[in-house]
């Protein structure tokens, strides 16, 4: 198979994976809340994916999550490309079949974005105190659950891409 269709494949499986966390929040949305797994799929592909085939990827997720997810104009694209760029850099500290830190830097990772989101989406309310209060509970469950699934999910992405007969972690770091 072309590493084309293999990146095509692994956009089109996380694509069902945000569809899944969509549906989930529409039904979330009744209490106010929302949980945020962004950094799932753009982690794997900073850390995992060599940098062409990463920022394509990431590049053609952040399309589709705009034309899904809403908000100003490239605001996921853009959200994406910086966090990626920011998992190729943590490439060398970060170890990929190390669970704890893939964990930990999802999470921190998460985090930083949230944080962006909720400062750049405010508008008004930034200076109310239920605005905030909303944003630290859904931040504390999305970290939670990112935690609980960021090591599984690495390995489930890992053995779709070896049954697609692509092992991205014996290319050169380059490419």
């Amino acid at each position: 198979m072309k590493k084309r269709y293999q990146v095509l494949s692994l956009v089109i499986w996380n694509w069902v994976g945000l569809q899944i966390v969509t549906e989930i929040n529409h039904y979330l949305s009744i209490w106010g809340l929302a949980v945020h797994l962004d950094m799932l799929w753009i982690v794997f592909a900073g850390v995992s994916l060599g940098k062409r085939v990463g920022l394509a990827y990431t590049f053609l997720f952040g399309i589709l999550a705009d034309a899904h997810l809403g908000g100003p104009h490239n605001l996921w694209l853009s959200i994406y490309v910086v966090a990626w760029g920011i998992s190729c850099t943590a490439r060398r500290v970060v170890q990929y079949d190390s669970p704890m830190q893939i964990r930990l830097f999802s999470v921190l990772l998460q985090a930083l974005t949230l944080t962006f989101l909720a400062v750049a989406l405010a508008g008004g309310q930034a200076d109310t105190f239920a605005y905030w209060q909303r944003i630290l509970i859904e931040g504390g469950i999305s970290m939670s659950l990112m935690w609980l699934f960021s090591a599984p999910w690495f390995r489930l992405q890992h053995r779709l891409l070896l049954t697609l007969g692509w092992n991205p972690f014996d290319e050169k770091p380059g490419g």
